[in-house]
C-alpha cells in the first residue's frame, strides 16, 4: 500500500476511536487485511490510540470486542495496550462456564512469549470446546473425544480413540497442544480410497478446515491423514497417491440441490454454493419433502444452523410458496415459540441473536409467512438490541410502539431502542423512560450488554438523567429516590453518584436532599448492607485504595510485565539456560509479577468501592467510623478508624475490617464490651463519623 493509502487507515483507526458503528470497523478491518504488514509507523500510531480510547468500553461492546480478536488474528504488533484489550475483549466474548482466571491462563495473553495471535487462536478453541467435541494430539498423533468438562477447576476428560483409558488433561494443555474439531467423534475418517470415491482430498481438507475453530495448514491435515489412515490399515503409499490428485479429478458433475441434503448441516453447506434460484413448483414439493424428513436437533448450534438455513432458503422462494415451508418445519422450529410474549425457554431464541443481520431481515420475513405482524412484534420485545433496529425494518414501526405500549415490564434491550430511537421513531414512548422503569428492568434482568450499556446510562448520562427528571413527577421527587434506594443492580457508590447528577438538575430532589432525606436513607442501606454481608459476598474498600489497586495492576501490566519479558529475552541471548543466572532471576520476578497481578486483579473484582463520607454510623461501628475504647475499665483510652478492606495502617491507628482487630470491632455497638485481639478487655465508649479531612483523604482517586 502506498504511504497515502497507510495514512486513511490511520485517520480510520482516528474515526473508530470515537465509534463503536460496524460498519466503520468492518471496514478498518478489511483494510488492515489488505496490507502486507501492520508494523507501519501510521498504522502502528492508528491503532494505538483507537485503543487506548476506547480503554474500558471494549468489555462492554461485542464489535470492539470482536474487532480486537480480528487484530490480533492479523498478527499486530505485540503491544501492552493489545494484550489488556485482548483481555477485555476475553471477557466479554466468553460464553463458556470456565473461570475467567483460568480462560486467561490458558490463552497465555499474559505470558510475553505467547503472541497476541496464539492467546486468540487458543481464545477460539476454548470457546468451542463442549462434551463429545472431537480432538486431535499433533504429538501424539492421535485423536480422542473430550467425555467431560470441570469447568470448577478446569480439568478436561479426553477418551482416546483406540483406548478405554480416559486421560485428565488442563484446559491450558488442551488450548495450547490440540485441534478441536467439530466433526462426530464415530464418523471421522478418510474416504475409502480403494473405491473410485467422490470425495477429493481438497474437499476432505476443507471439511476439516470448517470444522475447526482456527486456521489449520496443509501440514497438519496431513498429519490428521496420516493419524487416520494407520487407524484403518490404509497404505500411505494410496493415502498420498490421494492427497496429491486435484479435485478437479473427482468434482461432483453438477451442483448440489438444497433437496438433496440428508442432514441440517448439510443443508446449510449445500445453501450456501447455491445462490438466489427461485424454485420450481416440482422442485418446491421435494424441498418440502426433504424438510419433512430431517431431524434439525435441539442444540442451540443446530438451531442456529436451522435459522441461517432457514434465511437462505427463503431467498428461493417466492412469496406465495414461502408460508407453504413454513407450514411443513413450523412445528420443528423452536425460535418460534408458541406464546411470543413469554417463551417456554428462552434461550430458544439465541439464533435470532446469533445470526448475521442480513440473514436476520430474511428470516423476519420468512417469519412473516407464517405468523402475524402482531406476533412478530411481540417476539421482538424478548430478543436482544441487535435484532431491533433490523426486524423494525420488516414489521413496522407503529406494530412495535403498539407492542412495547401493552408490555406492562420492558427489558433493558427494549429501553435502550426507545432511548436511542424516540425522536427518530415516536415521542409515544418517550414516558416510558422513567427512573422506577430503569430501576426494575435492570433487577430483573440477567447480565447482558444491553443491561450493562443501560446501567451505564443510568448512572452516568447527562442527556438520559434530564429525559428521566422530565418524565417524573416534580411534587413527588421521592418516588425517584426510593427507586434509586431500591435498585438492587446498583452499588452504593453508583446510588451516590447519580443522585449526585440529579440533584444538580433537578431543584425538588436537590432540596430533598439537603432536607437530610437522602443521607438518613443512605446511612441505613450503608449500615443494612455491611451488617448483612456474608463471607462470599464482596468486601468494601474507600475509593482511594481502590483507584490505588487499579493504578498498580496497570503498571504491572504495561510497564513492568513487559520490561521483565525484555530482560528474560536479553538474558536468554546469552545462552546456556542452565548456568544463566540472570536468566533465573528474571524468571523468578515473571512469577513473582504475574502472581501479583493476580492478587491485584482478585482483590479489584471481590472489592466495591464505597465513599465513606456518605456514612453516619449512629451508635453502631461500621466501616466508615471513628471507635472510641475505653481500656480495662479506664482511664486508658484509645481510638480507632474502622475502614475497608485494604485501607489499614496501624500506624495511623486506620483498621481494616477484615484484620483481627476490625472484626471484633465491627458491628459493636456503644456500651458493648469486647476483647481485643492482645487479650486486653474493652468497652465501646462512643462511635462517631470519620474526621473531615480523612474522609476527603479517602475519597480522593488521584
Amino acid at each position: 500500500m502506498t504511504t497515502m493509502s497507510n495514512h486513511n487507515i490511520e485517520e480510520l483507526c482516528f474515526t473508530a476511536a470515537d465509534s463503536s458503528d460496524e460498519g466503520t470497523l468492518e471496514t478498518l478491518i478489511q483494510s488492515l487485511r489488505g496490507l502486507d504488514s501492520l508494523k507501519v509507523p501510521e498504522v502502528e500510531a492508528g491503532i494505538e490510540f483507537m485503543l487506548e480510547a476506547w480503554g474500558g468500553s471494549i468489555d462492554d461492546s461485542v464489535p470492539k470486542s470482536e474487532f480486537c480478536m480480528n487484530l490480533a488474528m492479523l498478527s499486530a504488533p505485540d503491544t501492552p495496550i493489545l494484550r489488556i484489550s485482548l483481555q477485555k475483549a476475553f471477557s466479554k466474548l466468553k460464553k463458556t462456564q470456565f473461570l475467567k482466571s483460568a480462560i486467561v491462563k490458558a490463552t497465555g495473553v499474559r505470558d510475553a512469549s505467547v503472541d497476541p495471535k496464539t492467546a486468540a487462536e487458543r481464545f477460539l478453541s476454548i470457546e468451542s470446546l463442549t462434551s463429545s467435541i472431537t480432538v486431535f494430539n499433533p504429538a501424539g498423533q492421535r485423536f480422542g473425544e473430550v467425555t467431560q468438562l470441570d469447568v470448577m477447576t478446569s480439568e478436561i476428560s479426553v477418551g482416546w480413540r483406540g483406548s478405554a483409558a480416559i486421560a485428565n488433561v488442563s484446559l491450558e494443555a488442551v488450548a495450547r497442544d490440540m485441534i478441536l474439531l467439530e466433526l462426530s467423534y464415530d464418523t471421522l475418517s478418510l474416504p475409502d480410497l480403494a473405491k473410485n470415491t467422490t470425495l477429493s482430498s481438497e474437499e476432505w481438507r476443507s471439511k476439516m478446515r470448517d470444522a475447526a475453530p482456527i486456521d489449520i495448514d496443509d501440514k497438519l491435515l496431513r498429519q490428521m491423514a496420516v493419524a487416520l489412515a494407520d487407524e484403518s490399515d490404509i497404505p500411505h503409499e494410496s493415502l498420498f497417491e490421494w492427497w496429491s490428485v486435484s479435485s478437479e479429478v473427482s468434482k461432483r458433475p453438477h451442483t448440489r440441490h438444497p433437496s438433496e441434503a440428508r442432514t441440517i448441516h448439510e443443508l446449510h453447506t449445500i445453501l450456501l454454493a447455491f445462490g438466489k434460484s427461485e424454485m420450481s413448483e416440482e422442485e418446491l414439493s421435494v424441498m418440502g419433502e426433504t424438510l419433512k424428513s430431517l431431524n434439525f436437533g435441539d442444540s442451540p448450534a443446530d438451531s442456529k444452523l436451522l435459522a441461517e438455513s432457514m434465511a437462505m432458503l427463503s431467498e428461493c422462494l417466492s412469496p406465495g410458496t414461502a408460508a407453504e415451508i413454513c407450514a411443513v418445519i413450523a412445528s420443528k422450529v423452536v425460535f418460534w415459540p408458541e406464546n411470543p410474549s413469554k417463551p417456554a425457554n428462552p434461550a430458544d431464541l439465541l439464533p435470532w441473536t446469533e445470526i448475521s443481520v442480513k440473514h436476520l431481515v430474511d428470516l423476519a420475513e420468512l417469519t412473516l409467512a407464517c405468523h402475524s405482524t402482531e406476533y412478530l412484534a411481540e417476539l421482538l420485545l424478548s430478543l436482544s438490541l441487535r435484532c431491533w433496529n433490523a426486524i423494525t425494518q420488516v414489521v413496522g414501526a407503529d406494530a412495535v410502539v403498539s407492542a412495547l405500549k401493552s408490555r406492562a415490564n420492558t427489558t433493558p434491550d427494549a429501553l435502550l431502542w426507545i432511548w436511542k430511537n424516540t425522536a427518530r421513531i415516536s415521542r409515544e414512548l418517550s414516558p416510558l423512560l422513567t427512573t422506577k422503569a430503569i430501576a426494575s428492568s435492570l433487577d430483573g434482568a440477567s447480565s447482558s450488554p444491553a443491561a450493562t450499556q443501560l446501567k451505564k446510562l443510568f448512572v452516568s448520562d447527562g442527556n438520559f438523567h434530564k429525559l428521566l427528571l422530565d418524565n417524573a413527577d416534580a411534587d413527588d421527587m421521592m418516588q425517584v429516590l426510593f427507586a434509586i434506594q431500591a435498585c438492587k443492580s446498583l452499588r452504593l457508590d453508583e446510588k451516590q453518584t447519580l443522585l449526585v447528577k440529579l440533584s444538580s438538575l433537578s431543584p425538588a430532589l436537590k432540596k430533598l436532599l439537603d432536607g437530610g432525606e437522602g443521607e438518613r436513607l443512605f446511612s441505613e442501606v450503608s449500615k443494612n448492607h455491611l451488617r448483612k454481608q456474608k463471607e462470599d459476598e464482596p468486601k468494601v474498600s474507600s475509593l482511594r485504595s481502590m483507584s490505588e489497586m487499579s493504578a498498580n495492576l496497570k503498571d504491572l501490566i504495561t510497564r513492568q510485565i513487559p520490561e521483565n519479558a525484555a530482560a528474560i529475552a536479553h538474558a536468554r541471548s546469552y545462552g546456556d539456560l542452565k548456568e544463566n543466572a540472570e536468566y533465573k532471576a528474571a524468571k523468578e520476578h515473571q512469577a513473582f509479577l504475574n502472581r501479583r497481578a493476580g492478587e491485584f486483579e482478585r482483590a479489584i473484582n471481590e472489592t466495591l468501592p464505597l465513599d465513606f463520607s456518605t456514612i453516619n454510623p449512629g451508635n453502631e461501628a461500621v466501616p466508615g467510623s471513628t471507635v472510641t475504647l475505653v481500656i480495662n475499665g479506664g482511664p486508658e483510652k484509645e481510638t480507632y478508624y474502622l475502614l475497608g478492606a485494604w485501607d489499614g495502617d496501624p500506624e495511623k491507628l486506620k483498621v481494616a475490617y477484615t484484620s483481627a482487630l476490625g472484626m471484633t470491632l465491627n458491628e459493636k455497638t456503644v456500651g458493648e464490651k469486647i476483647k481485643l485481639p492482645d487479650g486486653r478487655s474493652a468497652v465501646i465508649e462512643s462511635v462517631a463519623k470519620l474526621p473531615d479531612d480523612l474522609s476527603r483523604h479517602l475519597a480522593n482517586t488521584n
